[in-house]
């Protein structure tokens, strides 16, 4: 009750003094903002407030000069009911904003605890103590378990934390503090490598990453679950130098980066603030970059709304029509010139732009104004356009068409193969096959970078027809290229090809467990009666006991043996009264089989009381231990594990001794998102 009669009482004065409250801004609002300022020291507490509040309403970036001129030489209560109007509503940040660059201390205090009102509003956590440099809080570590991979070189820090950014799938935004150079190289020691990649989860791979660049991360803004305000926290992850951690809270570092995106510094600078303001996910700041692009083309705004974009912030200026065909057409311009810089801002544009919507909110088709341009557009602009169709999966004729036309052609390989990523994505109203022209250099790009098992799946998911021609004989011969060709005839129902890359991958056993383990995940997506076929056709045109044995031994390691055919071949390797390191791998292979693992495991422990060579176990048995954890197998494999050290202690196998000192290794074959792979890189 005494709540609505103060409001009602507030009500009365404002029509009293001339004035109203949560009207929209008036045409002639300007005139009066100083008469209302003035009202701010007006002698009733109630006349005071309804100052406040019509100025919370009426005020204007424009207002600038009368808004400083008050909290300069206002009394502090003046100063605070200023913080507060502008605190009200998130839109006064822009004016908020450049009362922070002022050099008075009382305007800069005024402009510093409204921006703070309003991240307070948006987040019950922006206060809160820093955590401590380079940990993650506990149940981080438990909610982000997804294994990932990033290379070890993969371009400047900023990319790299760009890329987690965008693609890791972190706890918590990820924020690249201005301070780092985005210049540096990511150097990467040995000591940290996994096959040239970062491989782990979230946390793991930025703590390896802060560690072999020599710098710092913290977390901003992050309560305890027991805490009762965690509910509306907010937190971010500050990627920082190394010394520089513990330097301030959300606020003040989000507060510093509003200052750098307007403060006259180098545009480096201001690109590098608004990306970092961008980055933590606040609206009110991404709406102002937005303001602050539409009224001026401030390209460090733009640069903000672009990482913002890229990590689904997408803001509506963005789907304008005109902005659309505007930000293509400055770039294609800037492509065609070779302006510095100009292909890693067509990346930006891509990542942003292929997060947008097929349609905006009018109804209206944006692959239009994405297409404009097309024909004269470098081939930098043409992979741009089929990135951002690939992102938004249109299914307009224009958009297959084009992507066709581009990979039927002799292009560019990077626009062609862009152009195969974008037919996976928006699929083929006709049903007409998907013609690949030159497809051998496109084999020889996807190879170079490391890109041949994403290129065959983009192979499949597009239906890509299998050229004719005596091409496939020039590929190189090494496994991942013919694997990928392989997989794609495989699909594409051309035998005589998969048949041609087969019997080049069986003239490498070294390769045979990477083979196996491509097989294996080909027949759990849905293959197996396709493989199994490809494999008795095989077998049934063998030709040499050789390539019959090979044949088989692939068979039994990839899982396509019947169980009977299994049976004879364990039958076979268990009647070998010395066997050889192969034939002790192909036993491991099979301990995980469910029909006859456990004949398996059991001619693998006889194998240690019989004395054979630890060199040769070892495999073995790893090999075992891999297969039956992967198939959940926990059980057996400590069975086995148990069985094999009292054998070996039994007979005084040298394993007794071994492994007291080192345990298994186990190489479980846990797959990893390469981010590499899921990015998009204009890489010729």
């Amino acid at each position: 009750m005494a709540r609505a009669l103060s409001l009602r009482l507030v009500l009365l004065v404002a029509v009293a003094l001339g004035g109203s409250v949560g009207a929209p801004p008036a045409e002639n609002a300007a005139e009066d903002v100083a008469r209302w300022l003035g009202r701010l020291s007006a002698g009733g507490s109630v006349e005071r407030l309804v100052a406040q509040r019509w100025l919370a309403v009426h005020l204007v970036r424009d207002d600038f000069a009368d808004v400083a001129q008050f909290a300069r030489a206002g009394a502090p209560e003046v100063r605070r009911r200023i913080a507060q109007a502008l605190a009200a509503d998130d839109r006064h940040l822009a004016l908020a904003v450049l009362l922070l660059t002022d050099r008075t201390p009382a305007v800069e205090a005024v402009g510093r605890e409204a921006v703070g009102e309003m991240l307070a509003r948006w987040s019950t956590s922006t206060r809160a103590a820093p955590g401590r440099p380079r940990r993650f809080p506990e149940d981080w570590r438990e909610r982000a378990t997804r294994r990932i991979a990033v290379d070890r070189d993969g371009g400047a820090l900023a990319d790299v934390v760009d890329r987690l950014g965008r693609l890791g799938g972190g706890p918590a935004p990820l924020v690249l503090d201005p301070s780092l150079d985005p210049a540096v190289r990511l150097r990467l020691p040995a000591r940290a490598a996994h096959e040239g990649k970062l491989v782990g989860t979230f946390a793991e791979v930025l703590t390896r990453l802060a560690f072999v660049h020599r710098v710092s991360f913290e977390v901003l803004g992050f309560l305890e679950e027991s805490d009762p305000r965690s509910m509306g926290a907010r937190p971010f992850l500050r990627v920082c130098k190394a010394g520089d951690e513990g330097e301030g809270t959300a606020e003040r570092h989000i507060i510093l980066w509003c200052e750098g995106v307007v403060r006259e510094q180098s545009p480096d600078w201001n690109a590098a603030c608004a990306r970092a303001l961008a980055a933590t996910g606040w609206p009110a700041g991404i709406a102002w970059l937005e303001r602050l692009w539409l009224a001026s083309g401030d390209e460090s705004a733009l640069e903000g709304l672009l990482v913002a974009a890229a990590r689904d912030r997408v803001a509506p200026a963005l789907y304008r029509l005109e902005a659309i065909r505007a930000l293509l057409a400055t770039l294609d311009e800037r492509l065609a010139r070779g302006e510095p810089g100009s292909i890693p801002a067509a990346e930006r544009r891509a990542w942003a732009l292929a997060r947008l919507a097929p349609t905006n909110a009018s109804g209206e088709e944006l692959a239009g104004p994405i297409l404009a341009g097309w024909s004269a557009a470098p081939s930098a602009g043409r992979w741009l356009r089929l990135v951002v169709l690939e992102g938004m999966s249109a299914s307009r004729a224009d958009a297959e068409r084009v992507a066709r036309e581009a990979l039927a052609s002799t292009a560019e390989p990077v626009v062609r193969a862009q152009a195969l990523r974008t037919l996976a994505s928006i699929g083929s109203a006709g049903g007409a096959p998907v013609e690949v022209g030159a497809p051998l250099a496109l084999f020889e790009r996807a190879n170079r970078l490391d890109l041949v098992e994403e290129f065959a799946r983009a192979l499949v998911d597009s239906r890509a027809a299998v050229p004719d021609g005596s091409w496939p004989g020039a590929l190189p011969s090494i496994p991942a290229v013919q694997l990928a060709l392989f997989e794609w005839a495989l699909a594409a129902g051309a035998r005589p090809v998969a048949l041609g890359a087969l019997d080049r991958l069986l003239a490498q056993q070294d390769a045979l467990p990477d083979i196996a383990r491509r097989l294996r995940r080909w027949a759990g997506m849905g293959r197996r009666a396709e493989l199994l076929e490809l494999h008795r056709v095989a077998r049934a045109g063998a030709e040499g006991a050789v390539r019959a044995a090979r044949l088989l031994r692939l068979g039994a390691w990839a899982g396509l043996l019947a169980p009977e055919e299994e049976r004879e071949v364990l039958d076979r390797l268990l009647a070998i009264e010395s066997p050889s390191a192969d034939e002790l791998l192909d036993l491991g292979v099979l301990a995980a089989s469910p029909t006859i693992g456990w004949r398996a495991r059991e001619g693998l422990v006889a194998a240690v009381s019989a004395g054979a060579a630890e060199a040769l176990l070892r495999p073995a048995i790893e090999r075992a231990a891999a297969g039956l954890l992967a198939a959940r197998l926990d059980e057996e494999w400590a069975s086995l594990d148990a069985r094999v050290r009292k054998a070996a202690v039994l007979s005084g196998h040298s394993l007794a001794q071994s492994l007291a000192r080192h345990d298994w290794y186990v190489a479980l074959e846990i797959d990893a998102e390469d981010l590499d792979v899921l990015d998009r890189r204009f890489l010729p």
